[in-house]
């Protein structure tokens, strides 16, 4: 059990750019899977306080769905970050070469709020019995 060799540390790097590079392509469906569980979980928690229905278990799995997918875009940017590489989602139209590019850690912070306004919206005191 000696140290860590440059080659050594050289393959660690190179093997976690090749899968950065290979979950690229993931990220867009990723995204919107996030955005579409966000916005269901707005629409049921404002639903259930307007309605008064019983909502409050499925929302919080939708925040916690949300959550979820805020940490995989923060941990993503963070091990990017730390090669050297800062991933972002490109939202431009790329037939025209239009770049709109957002960091993950934008989208995984606009996650993480969106998870909790759903958990907010979804929070209700319960009146003592008796």
């Amino acid at each position: 059990m000696g140290t860590i060799t440059d080659n050594q540390r050289f393959i660690v790097k190179q093997t976690l750019i090749d899968m950065m590079l290979d979950m690229m392509p993931y990220m867009f469906p990723l995204f919107w899977a996030g955005v579409a569980v966000a916005a269901l979980g707005v629409a049921l928690a404002i639903a259930g306080a307007l309605f008064k229905a019983n909502t409050s278990r499925i929302a919080l799995l939708f925040a916690r769905t949300t959550f979820a997918v805020s940490l995989f875009f923060l941990a993503a940017q963070l091990v990017g970050f730390l090669l050297s590489m800062p991933p972002k989602l490109n939202f431009g139209d790329k037939t025209q070469m239009e770049f709109i590019l957002v960091h993950f850690w934008q989208v995984g912070l606009g996650f993480l709020v969106a998870a909790l306004v759903i958990k907010l919206l979804n929070f209700r005191k319960t009146a003592p019995a008796g």
